[in-house]
């Protein structure tokens, strides 16, 4: 693993505990962008909680490039004319991903919302390993929706509460006119019903996690 021990990072910085317990690699579908992904997960999981205690929200999804959010990235690297000068908001930002490639493609700014202490390390360390700006992170979902002209969110409806709470904001965006768009392989509370298509990928996946090695992940607009 990449840094110092696992054992020296549970005493030191949350950097160096991110470090010591993931490796700087690309995901498959974005050669572009390294990001700093984990092993086994149920293992992470574990050290996660030890560090964090109560503070600890679950799974630490950061440590990983979830299909839905790498073809959201995938399809703004693609089509840079989605961000270029526009303000993005990135739901449940978890690794960051969508947000820097939302950077990468040049937008004005990001800023992500995470309940995870370690995801908001993670992701200023991702912007930092890319050479990007690191994107403001907030804890709370509360802001006025008029200041962006873009929302995003990656892999969202693997449970109730967080999709219903997410999609309401996307939903409420998307009244107002902002383009709100999401990357999901049609997870159980996906609701397809509300989104248009955009664009689909096949991408390779941790089988530990998805219990499958590839997965068929489509980039969504939430109709207006």
């Amino acid at each position: 693993m990449e840094g110092s021990t696992t054992a020296q990072a549970e005493t030191g910085s949350d950097e160096d505990f991110i470090r010591a317990n993931t490796v700087l690699s690309a995901p498959p579908l974005l050669p572009e962008l390294r990001l700093h992904l984990g092993g086994d997960p149920l293992e992470l999981w574990r050290r996660t909680q030890e560090r964090l205690g109560d503070q600890s929200p679950g799974m630490p999804f950061w440590a990983f490039a979830w299909a839905g959010g790498q073809a959201l990235a995938r399809y703004l690297l693609d089509t840079p004319e989605a961000v270029q000068g526009k303000r993005v908001l990135d739901l449940g930002a978890g690794s960051g991903v969508a947000g820097l490639a939302a950077l990468r493609s040049g937008c004005i700014g990001v800023t992500a919302t995470e309940i995870d202490p370690l995801a908001a390390v993670a992701i200023r360390l991702n912007a930092a390993a890319n050479r990007l700006p690191s994107p403001e992170i907030r804890e709370d979902v509360t802001f006025a929706l008029e200041d962006f002209e873009l929302v995003v969110a990656g892999d969202v409806c693997y449970e109730e509460p967080t999709a219903s709470t997410l999609l309401g904001i996307m939903e409420a965006a998307a009244t107002r006119g902002v383009e709100a768009l999401t990357g999901d392989p049609e997870r159980r509370f996906f609701p397809n019903d509300r989104f248009e298509a955009l664009k689909t990928y096949e991408l390779p996946v941790m089988e530990d996690l998805e219990s499958r090695e590839t997965s068929r992940t489509t980039v969504w607009r939430m109709r207006r």
